[in-house]
């Protein structure tokens, strides 16, 4: 018995647009990494939010349509916050600075962690990275922020699922607002709290 290797050809225009997203990808990374900065350095914390939802709001839409979240567009929503921590790094350490988005990421990620792991079929890995994006930025202003984050996201899914009379919905959407909804009340309460950085309040 004789085996033939099969051929399978890839158009070109398919690479050539596997090619364009990379660079796309690539070159908005940069931008929101030099906004990021630009908005760290005015302490406006409006513009640092706004960067984090934007590419977070493309992915939740994705999970509406295809109940998965884009791995590019949660890393490019990631990356303002790599860059408030390592511009914080240098004016109260790194320590204090990593720290926060440590445990940003720890109260608005470990519970959705824990029921992937017990149970995968009730939390997709893709929501846990979403909250642990998500509860990084959070951690800025202030790591607590998570919590009341991800019960806010918890509720609006369930009042959906209740709506919609569905037992699984997507829920990008609702960790999106979330997280948009504890952006709105850090400013009032992270001097309270204790943040990375007394500029965030400055809204």
């Amino acid at each position: 018995m004789s085996f033939q290797a099969e051929v399978i050809a890839i158009p070109s225009g398919v690479s050539l647009a596997a090619t364009h997203v990379r660079w796309a990808a690539l070159l908005g990374a940069a931008a929101f990494a030099a906004t990021g900065l630009y908005a760290w350095s005015l302490s406006f914390g409006w513009l640092f939010a706004a960067l984090v939802a934007a590419p977070a709001c493309l992915a939740a839409r994705v999970d509406l349509v295809s109940r998965r979240l884009p791995d590019h567009l949660l890393l490019i929503s990631l990356v303002p916050t790599l860059v408030a921590t390592v511009a914080e790094s240098t004016t109260i350490g790194a320590p204090q600075a990593v720290g926060a988005v440590v445990l940003g990421m720890l109260a608005m990620g470990l519970g959705p962690f824990v029921m992937h792991t017990v149970a995968p079929g009730s939390m997709g890995f893709g929501d846990v990275k979403m909250t642990l994006v998500l509860g990084a930025a959070l951690g800025t202003w202030a790591p607590v922020l998570g919590v009341p984050a991800l019960a806010g996201a918890s509720l609006i899914a369930v009042v959906e699922s209740l709506i919609r009379r569905r037992s699984a919905i997507a829920f990008g959407p609702s960790l999106v607002a979330g997280f948009v909804i504890a952006a709105l009340f850090a400013s009032p309460i992270v001097s309270r709290l204790g943040g990375m950085s007394w500029g965030w309040t400055r809204w």
